[in-house]
């Protein structure tokens, strides 16, 4: 009951002192009513904080910078994500000549001599390329090392512009 007596004694002086609004000087008077009716009683306050972690999707993703390729002023980000089990790959371009589609795509190796086309992406026209991989996020990380490698044009697929390693 001291307790109570003392929150109870500072939320009188409070409000009389008028740097209280009524408001937070009920506030604290319950506040100081709990406070010694559970010390009073000898109750305890059991915890009511419950984490739930049931049906949380494991989110997979990835970001990974495109870096300039030969001079071409060209960089990037590419962002891997798992969408209902198909990877769903989005580039984004700086740098790209107006009116050009380049070839994009999932290469074996690392940057900045990828090998062998592992998934064709979707060209990248207007600094932009979406692409959708009939293929699982775990198959993906299971092929690494991988690098997504952005090609000048169809015609000149050996001048890479613009890569990234997964």
């Amino acid at each position: 009951m001291l307790v109570f007596n003392y929150f109870l004694q500072i939320a009188r002086t409070l409000y009389c002192m008028k740097s209280i609004n009524l408001f937070l000087a009920i506030a604290l008077i319950i506040v100081a009513g709990t406070i010694g009716y559970v010390l009073g009683s000898g109750k305890q306050i059991a915890p009511t904080t419950q984490v739930v972690t049931e049906n949380i999707p494991e989110v997979k993703l990835q970001t990974l910078v495109l870096g300039e390729q030969n001079n071409s002023g060209q960089v990037g980000v590419a962002v891997i994500r798992e969408e209902d089990g198909k990877v769903k790959v989005n580039l984004r371009i700086v740098g790209q000549p107006d009116a050009v589609m380049e070839p994009a795509h999932i290469h074996t190796g690392s940057c900045p001599t990828p090998g062998a086309i592992v998934y064709p992406l979707t060209n990248v026209v207007d600094g932009e390329s979406e692409t959708i991989l009939e293929t699982t996020w775990d198959a993906l990380q299971a092929q690494k090392p991988l690098a997504i490698n952005v090609h000048e044009s169809e015609t000149i697929l050996q001048n890479y512009v613009s890569c990234g390693d997964l």
